[in-house]
């Protein structure tokens, strides 16, 4: 459902064990949808980083996956 609205998806691990391995993340977008752009980074900070960088006026940044993900983005901002 999300597919029209994300030009770029930036990946990464995220810091538990019961988290599901990026390259298989980054596998299962590019098979689900094959013209997106993934790229793939050590770390949720690195990958939300370069989300802000390569953002312009308007642009979103939609962060989901588990409570982890969310976590490690809000204290990046904190």
């Amino acid at each position: 459902l999300m597919h029209p609205y994300i030009d770029d998806w930036y990946i990464s691990s995220v810091k538990t064990l019961r988290a599901m391995n990026v390259d298989d993340v980054r596998n299962a977008i590019k098979n689900h949808y094959e013209a997106s752009d993934v790229t793939v980074f050590d770390s949720v900070e690195a990958a939300y980083s370069k989300a802000q960088s390569d953002t312009s006026e308007g642009d979103r940044i939609v962060v989901f996956g588990s409570i982890f993900t969310v976590s490690e983005v809000i204290a990046c901002e904190l």
